[in-house]
């Protein structure tokens, strides 16, 4: 699907509109307490204890880049003032967010599925927009129908803007999308004849992307964690998990 620049613009600001909304009924802010969060000292389900920390990653980069959308959103606004249509598009975008969060946000109290399903709900945007445009494979606004009709150059700063915006969209598309990929199979590391780490499904090499099952010391629980693998120096961990045992780990490998 080819879409006008003008269309991608307007789904940035009512992502923007979703993001601060979204602030607003969690309460959420730089140093947010997690413990507040209902019954999530009590989950014990190590893949869904990994999905709410996509969630929890993904909260913490929204909060990030919602500045930078708020800015975008500004220089939209003051570009085209003379546009009487959009206070009433913006009523309109702002009247249907408070509908869909209302119906799965309580006033007083949160869940994590509460944070699951919204962020679900805005990572369905997100994809969409990254599918639209092809903006994953090019990293530019190339595939946009008018874009190479666009030479004012308030609006190409503009676009440059929303370029860094959507390099960070791309990210959380895919760490929230990544519990979504089917499981394939759960096997265990070992040591190959050549000497590198292996399971049923793969050859690790650095940088390779792996998913383990490990006991974090802090929560006192058993969880599932994708992270990267590294070689360095002929040592092999886990990056950010260095005392993890590698032989004999249990890992599993999705699509």
């Amino acid at each position: 699907m080819i879409v006008s620049m003008r269309r991608i613009i307007e789904r940035f600001r009512l992502i923007n509109m979703f993001i601060k909304h979204l602030f607003e009924k969690t309460g959420f802010h730089e140093d947010y307490d997690w413990s507040a969060v209902e019954n999530l000292e009590n989950e014990e389900n190590p893949d869904k204890l990994m999905r709410y920390e996509h969630c929890k990653w993904a909260m913490d980069e929204l909060y990030k880049i919602q500045p930078a959308l708020e800015d975008c959103n500004i220089m939209y606004l003051l570009m085209f003032s003379n546009d009487i249509s959009l206070k009433d598009r913006d009523m309109l975008m702002k009247y249907q967010i408070d509908r869909n969060i209302s119906q799965i946000v309580r006033v007083t109290k949160i869940t994590m599925q509460d944070i699951d399903r919204m962020l679900g709900t805005l990572n369905h945007s997100i994809s969409e927009m990254i599918e639209d445009t092809n903006f994953e494979d090019r990293c530019d606004w190339s595939y946009v129908e008018d874009f190479a009709d666009i030479s004012d150059k308030r609006e190409l700063e503009l676009l440059d803007r929303y370029t860094d915006v959507m390099c960070k969209f791309a990210d959380i598309n895919d760490v929230l999308s990544y519990c979504e990929r089917r499981i394939i199979g759960e096997s265990v590391l070992k040591r190959n004849a050549q000497g590198f780490y292996e399971d049923e499904f793969h050859e690790y090499h650095s940088r390779s992307e792996i998913e383990f099952y490990y006991f974090d010391e802090q929560d006192k629980k058993y969880k599932w964690k994708n992270n990267l693998f590294f070689e360095r120096n002929d040592k092999c961990s886990i990056w950010d998990y260095p005392d993890v045992q590698l032989d004999g780990l249990r890992v599993r490998y999705r699509e």
